[in-house]
């Protein structure tokens, strides 16, 4: 790290000037920003300033799917499981199209540990993807934070085809809460699935202000259907209802977005202009325009969609169009500071790669440009534009 201050002989000198000079801002001398954290090539990095470098916080090369708690503090992520990669590396040729047996960990940003909080079972086998005897492991989604970040929730499906026939292959899934404090879980629903597609693509898990959302998607029906299911806070099924849509697409309701006092389901996808009501049961058009704010700092940066591409604005500012191939990542905290990716060729290596920007109101400077980085800074969330 370069020092502010020269050495004591210069001091004097320093001082003087000091009471002379103006005062410039400079993004050299700011101090250090909360961690901005990095998932690429399978490890989690982190990154607090312009002459900080990137550090790198796991070594495992096989982690996926990171989520930011609700106050910054925590990043919960999927990590494939020990077992496969001891299969893995006994295969000569590479493949894909399949869902490897995954645990859950934990990254504690302040001190940059990480822990487990979902394993395997003891009596855990994974034989590889084929069809007759993959083995017996655990499958799980992305898990995601309750809005007070004190506890997670995921679904997990034991596949367990050393008690089944080949003829009759099945999975028990569980819907699972995880508390942080007691380090105990708890299982809100349970369910049999016999379906031979990618289980996991088949449902989503998001806890927000109005509950745990927790969608099947149902692909056998014309047009294809999805069944909710809203749990509040304690674990009760509070709404079930199955809603269809001729768009696909539209049926990816995904995430929380707020409406002053009200929450609904919405595809947070650039130009999505549809929202799922659930407590009408319908597919509706959005009252507005959706914008992803800082949690912390909800009055301060902004991203929205508009035309076609995404827009930055800062308060009291003109928004500025981002332009074509730019999407955002997050906010810093205090809502001064955002962080999005612009894809671009890099020159050296011949791939298009997100060049990753941090930009203030008043300065903006390049962290560097890297392959399908996954970036977290701050939590955020989204509510329609006021």
């Amino acid at each position: 790290m370069n020092h502010l201050f020269p050495r004591p002989i210069f001091l004097l000198l320093v001082v003087l000037l000091a009471a002379v000079l103006p005062v410039h801002s400079s993004t050299e001398a700011q101090q250090q920003f909360d961690p901005i954290i990095f998932l690429m090539g399978g490890d989690l990095w982190s990154w607090q300033g312009p002459d900080q470098p990137l550090v790198q916080l796991t070594g495992w090369g096989m982690n996926r799917q990171p989520v930011m708690s609700p106050d910054g503090t925590r990043v919960a992520y999927l990590s494939w499981a020990q077992l496969f990669a001891d299969w893995a590396a006994t295969q000569f040729e590479g493949g894909g199209g399949f869902t490897p047996p995954t645990n859950i960990w934990i990254l504690d940003i302040p001190s940059s540990q990480t822990y487990r909080i979902a394993d395997q079972p003891e009596d855990a086998v994974y034989n590889g993807p084929g069809d007759d005897d993959p083995g017996k492991y655990f499958l799980r989604t992305q898990p995601s934070w309750s809005p007070d970040g004190r506890r997670l929730v995921w679904l997990q499906i034991q596949i367990d085809t050393l008690s089944a026939t080949a003829s009759d292959q099945t999975g028990f899934a569980q819907l699972v809460i995880y508390d942080l404090a007691s380090k105990t879980t708890s299982i809100l629903e349970s369910f049999v699935v016999t379906d031979d597609s990618d289980y996991l693509d088949l449902y989503d898990v998001q806890w927000g202000r109005s509950g745990i959302a927790f969608k099947v998607y149902v692909v056998t029906t014309e047009p294809s259907q999805q069944i909710l299911r809203l749990y509040d806070d304690s674990g009760t099924l509070i709404k079930q209802f199955t809603y269809a849509h001729e768009n696909t697409n539209t049926l990816i309701f995904s995430v929380w977005i707020r409406d002053q006092e009200q929450d609904y389901l919405f595809p947070d996808y650039l130009g999505a202009d549809m929202w799922l009501n659930w407590q009408t049961e319908q597919i509706e058009p959005m009252s507005g325009i959706p914008e992803l704010v800082s949690l912390t700092a909800p009055d301060g940066a902004r991203f929205f969609g508009q035309d076609g591409t995404w827009h930055l604005q800062f308060p009291g500012e003109e928004a500025i169009d981002l332009g074509r191939r730019t999407g955002p990542y997050g906010i810093s905290p205090d809502g001064q500071w955002v962080v999005y990716g612009r894809d671009e060729m890099n020159d050296q290596t011949g791939f298009f790669e997100d060049k990753v920007i941090v930009q203030s109101k008043d300065e903006s400077f390049e962290i560097g440009q890297y392959r399908n980085p996954t970036v977290l800074w701050g939590p955020v969330g989204w509510q329609i534009r006021q």
